[in-house]
């Protein structure tokens, strides 16, 4: 189901790119209209004005001198339209440049071993996307006098071409299903104000100390590509609402796939998430 997701985006991006190109066509047809309507406007007023002056209507040499003026204006008129139209070429190819360069990552599929996950990613542009990282944010974002805050974990290329093109933790242009691993990991400041970061599996059970049974969980992957754009993409479809479970022993360590696959899906407001 993912791998059929992943190729649908494709065929979108790959569309959305179509629909630019046939944009890009009905502009050049527009100016090329434009200037032959301009062509035929000022050849059509030349010879307006050298009938009149051959049939005696204007002196001859007021005539020529009216065509001299046509001349120049209609050649002032021209240059400003091939400058207009020079400018036009340069913003489209800077912004054929941009959309290029323009980065866009999707999560194809994920996994989980003990404290670790694993995503696997997809370049879906023609720009390269470095400084991977998995985000996690936790809500709500108070609890008692526990403030948290969005965590940032590098991910970790884990592929065999990790040294030989020396992205540990990016992606080439157009690379696909590219596995890479972190521990999801929860930023916060404790009661006292200590700034603490704890993975995952470690903070459900300062929550199960705190008597908290439950809170929900937003996670996603985000990286920069060539413009210095932050790219993003979500792990989950949909925000997970983790149960903390009260009973067990306070030093058991839960394992990620036991806190977070079997979750129920949340809903969290976007407007109050870095995402």
């Amino acid at each position: 189901m993912t791998s059929v997701i992943g190729e649908l985006k494709q065929l979108l991006h790959i569309v959305r790119e179509a629909k630019q190109e046939i944009y890009d066509m009905e502009i050049e047809i527009s100016k090329s209209i434009i200037l032959t309507v301009l062509i035929s406007a000022g050849v059509l007023i030349l010879g307006a004005l050298f009938s009149a002056g051959f049939y005696g209507l204007f002196d001859m040499g007021h005539a020529l001198q009216l065509m001299d003026i046509s001349v120049t204006l209609f050649l002032s008129g021209a240059l400003v339209y091939l400058y207009f139209q020079q400018q036009q070429v340069l913003e489209s190819q800077t912004e054929l440049k941009r959309s290029e360069l323009s980065g866009e990552l999707d999560v194809n599929d994920i996994s989980y071993d003990d404290k670790s996950i694993e995503v696997k990613l997809s370049n879906l542009s023609g720009s390269e996307i470095s400084d991977v990282r998995l985000r996690t944010e936790i809500f709500p974002k108070n609890i008692g006098e526990m403030n948290i805050i969005a965590s940032r974990k590098r991910l970790q290329r884990s592929d065999e071409n990790e040294t030989q093109f020396a992205r540990s933790a990016g992606l080439a242009p157009r690379e696909q299903n590219v596995p890479f691993t972190a521990e999801p990991t929860v930023h916060y400041f404790d009661e006292e104000g200590h700034e603490k970061l704890a993975n995952l599996s470690f903070f459900i059970t300062v929550l199960r100390d705190m008597d908290i049974d439950k809170v929900k969980c937003r996670m996603w992957v985000e990286g920069k590509d060539q413009l210095d754009q932050t790219v993003k993409s979500k792990v989950f479809r949909w925000d997970k609402t983790i149960r903390v479970n009260t009973e067990k022993p306070l030093h058991a360590l839960p394992d990620l796939e036991g806190i977070v696959h079997r979750s129920i899906s949340a809903s969290i407001e976007d407007s109050k998430s870095e995402y």
